[in-house]
């Protein structure tokens, strides 16, 4: 096998390597993965992104009901790692990774109690 070859035999989805997944979770934590069927049968769109942070979302949240759109532009720049180029540029590939992305900020229920 040329080293070609064994290049492109390492990339994952997306265009990218274990290595750079690697590197991404040690400087963000939790990296996930987005995949979107392709615009006219053309496979499948693949992108990498972090979980939101408070600023992230502190930022979107302002548009949450006003312009979702928006508010899902944020959060998906913000969070994004890499991967096809065709999930930034397509917008239908895009609006469909922004309704996955809203999943991965999760509010849980705390407890309040009067001592």
């Amino acid at each position: 096998m040329s080293k070609n070859e064994k290049t492109v035999a390492e990339l994952l989805a997306g265009g990218v390597t274990p290595a750079q997944i690697s590197q991404w979770k040690r400087e963000h934590g939790d990296v996930f993965r987005v995949s979107v069927p392709g615009a006219d049968s053309n496979g499948v769109s693949t992108g990498y992104f972090r979980k939101p942070s408070l600023s992230i979302i502190g930022a979107a949240s302002r548009y949450v009901t006003s312009d979702p759109i928006k508010f899902g532009e944020i959060v998906f720049n913000g969070c994004w790692l890499g991967g096809d180029p065709e999930m930034q540029h397509d917008d239908e590939t895009r609006v469909s990774c922004m309704g996955k992305l809203s999943e991965l900020f999760k509010i849980r229920e705390a407890q309040l109690e009067k001592l």
